[in-house]
């Protein structure tokens, strides 16, 4: 998606439009696509089918409260022609020779999910998902996943 942004960038740049992404980041308390996320660990793609309408359709016939609280933030805005442009100065390409873009969309890519990361808020399950993928050891019990959670916390 990111690279025929980027594409349509080119095309509309003659026009002197402005294009801006605002980065969005969506986070939320409960694991309500537990079965997408399954696909995409087996078949390392989704399933076929899955679609942002598809999902988001899931989300808007749960029941209230089943997903837990649900956190939005805006990022700020990132201009395309001023993101180009930078891509090319520091790369030390041509302006005038064809970007690369796959490269380009991989770096925009990279540079979101950064910002994605950097707005995650910091939920309870999120705690708790961490105690359990960090311990070492093939069990674990409630005092530890407790203990963990508690000292990550006084960490924040």
């Amino acid at each position: 998606m990111v690279k025929n942004v980027l594409k349509a960038y080119t095309n509309l740049k003659q026009h002197t439009n402005k294009i801006k992404i605002i980065p969005v980041c969506v986070n939320y308390e409960r694991l309500f696509d537990a079965s997408y996320l399954a696909d995409e660990a087996k078949l390392g793609t989704f399933k076929p089918g899955t679609t942002l309408v598809s999902l988001m359709s899931k989300i808007m016939t749960m029941k209230k409260g089943q997903m837990g609280k649900v956190f939005v933030k805006y990022g700020d805005a990132i201009d395309i022609h001023d993101y180009v442009n930078n891509y090319i100065e520091t790369n030390h390409s041509n302006p005038d020779s064809k970007v690369n873009f796959k490269k380009l969309s991989m770096r925009l890519t990279e540079d979101l999910y950064i910002k994605q990361i950097q707005e995650q808020p910091i939920t309870q399950n999120s705690l708790i998902a961490s105690s359990i993928l960090f311990h070492k050891k093939k069990e674990i019990s409630f005092k530890h996943i407790k203990t963990a959670c508690s000292n990550m916390w006084k960490h924040i």
